[in-house]
Parts: C-alpha cells; structure tokens; sequence
C-alpha cells in the first residue's frame, strides 16, 4: 500500500525511462492526487478509508503475513521468484 502520491512518480518514472504507453500515468492517479486524496494516508483515495492509518497499515500487514506464511507453506514462493529468506 502506497500513496497515489508515490503510485503517480513510478508511473511517471517507468514512462520516462522506457517511452511505452502502457507506463503512461493513469489519469485516474492524476485526479486523485489533485485532490489530495492520496490513499490511507490520507483517509481517502479510490475509496474512502474508515480506520485510522495505523489501524489499515496493521491489518495490510497482517494480511500480506498471513499471504507470505502460505506461499511458504504451500511451497509457491518460486513462482514469485522472491530471494530466499534467511530468519
């Protein structure tokens, strides 16, 4: 989870460095971040966010956990090619 803030300068950033439409930013992120609704931080982006940021950013991380801990389990971290985790 990132602000639409950050999403908008790595659309920005791919399209620069590769030229191709698909990197072109959005205008969907451009009228977001106009409007300062630039995600959980800001209480409000695509939707509007009823929790407090700590509270979303403790249950995003919870849920990306629980995702990590049964790819491991389920033997699927190669498809992701991810580095091997050394803990």
């Amino acid at each position: 989870m990132v602000s639409k803030k950050t999403t908008a300068f790595v659309w920005d950033y791919l399209y620069d460095k590769t030229g191709r439409e698909q990197f072109r930013r959005p205008p969907t992120v451009t009228k977001l971040v106009e409007k300062g609704r630039l995600g959980a931080i800001s209480g409000q982006g695509l939707y509007k966010f009823e929790e407090d940021y700590a509270t979303i950013v403790s249950s995003r991380d919870n849920q990306l956990k629980s995702l990590l801990d049964w790819l491991r389990a389920n033997d699927r971290m190669a498809e992701f090619k991810l580095a091997e985790d050394k803990s």
